[in-house]
């Protein structure tokens, strides 16, 4: 799976937290547009989220929603 910028933006306009899509998160977010993204991480098999885990071009991991990739 992929992260997607545009899938984040979109499902947070959806929920109405538009609002809340600051200038720093628009830069994590274009850190880890297009970054793999890989289901094997703590909070998805120990805590049940739907999170995967995604290292930025940055080289900063960072969990998204899972419904944030393609």
């Amino acid at each position: 799976m992929v992260f997607s910028k545009e899938k984040m933006i979109e499902r947070l306009k959806k929920s109405g937290r538009g609002a809340e899509i600051t200038a720093d998160i628009v830069a994590i977010m274009d850190d880890l547009d297009g970054q793999e993204a890989t289901s094997s991480c703590w909070d998805r098999w120990v805590k049940g989220e739907p999170v995967l885990w995604v290292i930025g071009k940055s080289g900063e991991g960072q969990y998204v929603n899972e419904n944030d990739c393609v």
